[in-house]
């Protein structure tokens, strides 16, 4: 016989007055899903505590109706409500932590429904494979901005701060988000007054589609962390636009040659007459260094070549780094054999 709370209350209807309170803050949930977490976690709390009231009275019942081999309904249907609001929960609005505080108050009380323990239980371990491959990105998103996050003031009397960090880069009165940017260039001059050496001048520039920025350095060990934390920052993400550019079959200058993922065209130099473009494959190809700039040549004709200025033409870093990179491959054929 059910038990009387008092004034006539059976603990069937104190289940049922406290189930219909348990919908209501699960339809009420739902409404302000949309508008944050921060709205939803008040509710959420209030939601632990009127499920866990409901438990206690409702346990019993649940154990009873295990010992005769069956399920308790109402508590079957309020487990798969809240099952459905949490799944809904992290799949609509990806409150990953609401979904996980949830799924443990479904642990907690239907440990007497044997199908819903099973089915949480699979909840529960997919969500914290999800927060642990979450919380190891985070971790790496973290080490990340801490390895490119650099700033120095540049400059003897007037000062600017150059600056890199998640944020982007910026310099005197320009700024760049990281994302944004599609071009960087960087090099160094040595510089000498009747043949005596008086040190080297640095050069570093970035910029989008519409402007640039320009800096003038003199410390080499600026210049060197700065290039470090820009290639970490841009230059990688940089090589992959490059590499789904050539994938793609565009075609894409720098300088005087013309590239495509199977070819190059260089330019053939004569003494006299027009130069003429001259197109290779890159079995057709030797590369090298010399005076500040990245060289393309013909294997066949030591007049056909191409020299690409690591300071003033841009992304030519980026180029040899992903022309290096494919003829590191066997039988490469294409500049996208390496992606």
């Amino acid at each position: 016989m059910p038990f009387d709370f008092g004034g006539g209350l059976s603990s069937y209807d104190f289940l049922q007055k406290e189930v219909e309170n348990v919908y209501k803050l699960i339809k009420k949930i739902r409404d302000f899903a949309p508008s944050g977490e921060d709205v939803v976690t008040p509710l959420v709390e209030k939601l632990e505590v009127v499920a866990s009231n409901w438990d206690r009275v409702a346990q019993p019942i649940q154990l009873n109706a295990k010992a005769r081999g069956i399920e308790h309904e109402m508590s079957k249907e309020l487990a798969y409500y809240l099952r459905n609001l949490s799944i809904d929960l992290f799949n609509e609005y990806d409150m990953l932590s609401h979904s996980q505080r949830i799924t443990n108050l479904l642990q907690e009380l239907f440990a007497e429904l044997p199908e819903v323990v099973e089915r949480v239980e699979q909840d529960a371990d997919t969500l914290r494979d999800i927060f642990q491959k979450r919380s190891q990105l985070e971790k790496q998103a973290n080490e990340w901005a801490k390895d490119i996050s650099y700033s120095i003031e540049i400059g003897l009397m007037f000062k600017d701060t150059l600056r890199i960090s998640p944020n982007g880069i910026s310099w005197k009165n320009k700024a760049y988000p990281l994302d944004t940017i599609t071009r960087v260039r960087w090099g160094g001059v040595s510089q000498s007054v009747n043949g005596i050496p008086t040190g080297t001048t640095y050069t570093i520039a970035f910029g989008d589609n519409k402007s640039e920025a320009i800096v003038g350095l003199k410390k080499k060990e600026v210049y060197g962390t700065f290039i470090d934390k820009l290639w970490k920052a841009v230059c990688v993400r940089l090589i992959a636009d490059l590499l789904e550019v050539m994938k793609a079959g565009q075609e894409i200058r720098f300088g005087n040659a013309v590239f495509t993922d199977d070819s190059v065209t260089l330019i053939k130099h004569k003494l006299f007459g027009a130069n003429e473009p001259v197109r290779c494959t890159w079995n057709q190809v030797n590369i090298w260094n010399a005076g500040g700039a990245f060289c393309l040549g013909s294997k066949d004709d030591k007049k056909t070549y191409v020299e690409l200025s690591y300071i003033y033409t841009a992304n030519t870093h980026i180029l040899e780094q992903v022309i290096r990179m494919a003829f590191k491959q066997p039988g490469m054929r294409r500049l996208s054999d390496v992606s």
